[in-house]
């Protein structure tokens, strides 16, 4: 075992993200310190709290909550690994700080997830889908797919399917099972969503549906015909606005798809599986699913990303292992 893990956990899934990961890290024979975000603090002080009432001796988890800038440098400062889940700037900062320790650690980014949609689906189907995998937890999602490449020949078709079923999700902020989409978290991810739309539309994009609010209740949004110039094309929107470029063939889609940098999950929808295994492994990401969401994670499978996207691997086996230390004795 490592030793002590410090995990430093975001507020889109205070429960999977922070305990989740705990879990692996104490399976490894590890201690744990968790800073849950500060926006989300108490799903982690009641998972804890519920893991000793089933048996984990007390202790071997701790719960600290606080600023970033003070709990989270006091625990990089003192752990013997590091776990972070979040931004890719802060994940460059973190990682510099344990260099600086010679301690490992492991992070989990953003993302800009790519979906290639080709001229060889069931168009219903795929525009059914592309739904859930864009706009579930109102996009708030590291593995939300967030730009769709759909090749000329269906363009048309797919997005009037498409537009259709987002416009169809049925919105609220109550609780319970009835709405298909929530709110947005906060302000601030309001404000960047706002931004990405306005920049999009003043350059030249369609907006397709959504994209207006005077709250955090944001509809879902989609904007076509999305071209490299426009800030949505690179950078993460977190939320629920979607970009759509119209390419012309499959290396197109590929070459734009890998035209980011991140690298964290990607979507394939192509009825030919043979052309669809071509096609997923040539997109640079961590994950890829084929004919799919992006959305479905499954527990023993390694989930993480290249390039911008992070470094290590958590679930399964591999996610276990990133907590030890490989010996020979």
């Amino acid at each position: 075992p490592k030793g002590v893990v410090g995990i430093i956990s975001p507020w889109n899934y205070p429960l999977s993200l922070a305990v989740g990961d705990a879990i692996a890290a104490l399976m490894a024979g590890n201690g744990v310190v968790i800073k849950p975000d500060s926006q989300t603090p108490y799903t982690a002080l009641r998972a804890v709290e519920l893991l000793e009432q089933a048996g984990l001796p007390k202790g071997l988890m701790r719960v600290v909550t606080g600023q970033g800038r003070v709990v989270g440098t006091a625990i990089i400062e003192g752990a013997d690994y590091v776990m972070f889940t979040g931004s890719s700037e802060t994940g460059a900062k973190i990682a510099q700080q344990s260099a600086a320790r010679l301690v490992d650690f492991s992070a989990e980014l953003g993302g800009k997830n790519a979906m290639v949609i080709t001229d060889d689906i069931d168009i219903e189907r795929a525009a059914r889908l592309a739904t859930i995998a864009c706009f579930a937890n109102s996009g708030q999602l590291c593995i939300s797919i967030e730009r769709i490449y759909v090749l000329q020949e269906v363009a048309a078709r797919f997005m009037d399917a498409f537009a259709e079923a987002t416009a169809a999700l049925r919105l609220g902020a109550e609780v319970g099972y009835g709405p298909e989409m929530g709110p947005l978290a906060s302000q601030d991810q309001l404000d960047k969503m706002r931004e990405h739309v306005t920049d999009a539309v003043a350059k030249g994009a369609k907006l397709v549906c959504g994209g207006k609010s005077d709250s955090t209740l944001m509809p879902a949004t989609l904007i076509d015909h999305v071209t490299a110039q426009m800030r949505i094309y690179h950078e993460e929107s977190f939320a629920p606005v979607k970009a759509i470029v119209r390419v012309r063939g499959t290396d197109a889609a590929v070459a734009c798809a890998n035209d980011n940098a991140f690298g964290l999950a990607a979507a394939v929808f192509v009825r030919d599986l043979a052309r669809a295994w071509q096609v997923a492994g040539r997109i640079q990401s961590g994950i890829c699913h084929v004919n799919g969401p992006t959305v479905h994670d499954e527990a023993q499978m390694p989930f993480g990303g290249v390039k911008g996207s992070g470094i290590g691997r958590f679930g399964g086996t591999a996610g276990i292992a990133e907590f030890t230390d490989l010996r020979w004795i």
